[in-house]
């Protein structure tokens, strides 16, 4: 795993809509450059707040190319997590963060020329906004249809840039759909198998889904009878764990004892959120990207103790399981703990 990182800084901040910002980055240091990457990876951006320590992923919203020019773009709803409130409140253009390099599998490759669907739900929308510059752009020769779903149409977002992309570019098609109410020249209600075959080519196509959950679980019945190859299957990482597993264990504090290489840390820890996110309030800076169980960078070894994990997110395999190792993004205390963090990289 590569662990270095990037020190960007903050040169544009649009305001899109009531709750939604662009904020703009560009390399912070004289000479450096943006790492490249791959149209839908994300960045995680590492903060400091009230003494706390904190990391969020991000996708990019821009393309690669528009990286090479020196510059990302990430779209951020003010309204979330209070990492995300914190950034509307105190962040200001010229701003410096570190970040880490882009990383992620939910990408298109720049020699992908078959046809591709892209579905979203809400502001998971950003992958795809990336992947759409770069079809218009020429980084990517595939053909990209999208399919936009939003509850409400006071939400929705580059509606009128991705039709002017598919004005522009003849390899892309845009549709949209709003839930609550019928807006004209979108869809209304939900993204459906039949609202995607009488919009896009199907046979062979690679699918990319980025949403919440619920969307994913719809989908996965919806679009059963098409039997799309698991290779070509795609779904985003699920975010922040939000609610904590079923485990008979409320309000609760433990004992945490953690060792990082020979520095040893005894912290308390919450039952109510998951153990990365006891160590950042505790002013403990451990490694993560994703946040979501699936990169692997948070991972520890369980010394003892007895730990539950979010079942959505359980990604370890049995080498893992049986060496004790845990991802603290998505693992909850059930009792005091004895972790050991110990990753070559660090």
């Amino acid at each position: 795993m590569d662990y270095s990182k990037q020190r960007l800084k903050v040169v544009e901040i649009l305001q899109i809509n009531r709750d939604v910002r662009c904020y703009r980055f560009a390399p912070a240091d004289e000479g450096s450059r943006l790492e490249g990457f791959k149209a839908g990876q994300f960045i995680n951006l590492f903060f400091e707040i009230d003494g706390s320590t904190a990391s969020r992923p991000y996708s990019i919203a821009s393309s690669p190319k528009e990286a090479e020019a020196g510059y990302y773009d990430l779209y951020i709803h003010g309204g979330g997590e209070f990492t995300a409130k914190w950034l509307f409140e105190h962040v200001a253009v010229g701003d410096v963060f570190e970040a880490s390099k882009p990383i992620g599998d939910f990408c298109i490759d720049s020699a992908s020329t078959g046809p591709i669907i892209g579905i979203s739900g809400g502001m998971s929308v950003t992958p795809l906004r990336s992947m759409a510059r770069a079809v218009a752009d020429g980084s990517v020769q595939a053909r990209l249809s999208l399919f936009c779903g939003w509850d409400r149409p006071e939400e929705v977002l580059f509606y009128e840039e991705f039709l002017q992309l598919s004005r522009d570019c003849d390899r892309i098609n845009a549709v949209f759909a709003v839930a609550d109410v019928p807006v004209e020249g979108m869809e209304h209600g939900y993204i459906t198998r039949d609202i995607i075959c009488n919009n896009a080519d199907t046979r062979d196509a690679e699918y990319f889904l980025c949403g919440p959950k619920v969307m994913y679980d719809f989908l996965e019945r919806e679009l059963a009878p098409l039997n799309i190859p698991p290779e070509k299957y795609h779904i985003e990482v699920p975010g922040e764990v939000k609610q904590r597993p079923a485990s008979g264990l409320r309000d609760k504090f433990f004992n945490l004892t953690l060792a990082i290489g020979e520095k040893v840390h005894r912290i308390k820890i919450s039952s109510e959120e998951t153990i990365l996110v006891g160590m950042e309030r505790a002013g403990i800076k451990p490694e993560s990207r994703c946040r979501s169980g699936s990169c692997g960078y948070c991972r520890a070894i369980l010394q003892d103790g007895t730990v539950v994990a979010d079942p959505d997110r359980e990604t370890r395999d049995t080498t893992e399981i049986v060496q004790g190792i845990i991802r603290t993004c998505c693992t909850f205390a059930l009792s005091d703990l004895s972790l050991k963090i110990d990753i070559d990289g660090r």
